[in-house]
């Protein structure tokens, strides 16, 4: 009986673990879906007038995505 309440122990230990890479493949795929579709919207323009400030704008989305994925890693 008590090996196998040592197995469940085991299993609980990991399910925050799993829970948490979970989390994180999602909030990836999500920083990855959006970027695709800003980059088509953005090839739909052809004024230079208009391309800069969405190019700014993706630059500054893509930095504050990768600095809130990393927090969530680390």
């Amino acid at each position: 009986m008590k090996r196998k309440h040592e197995k469940t122990k085991i299993i609980f230990m990991f399910i925050p673990m799993l829970f948490m890479a979970m989390l994180m493949v999602l909030l990836e795929l999500g920083i990855v879906v959006h970027s695709i579709i800003i980059v088509i919207s953005l090839g739909d323009f052809e004024s230079p007038k208009t391309i800069k400030p969405l190019m700014v704008a993706l630059t500054f989305q893509q930095f504050f995505e990768g600095i809130r994925l990393d927090l969530f890693i680390g």
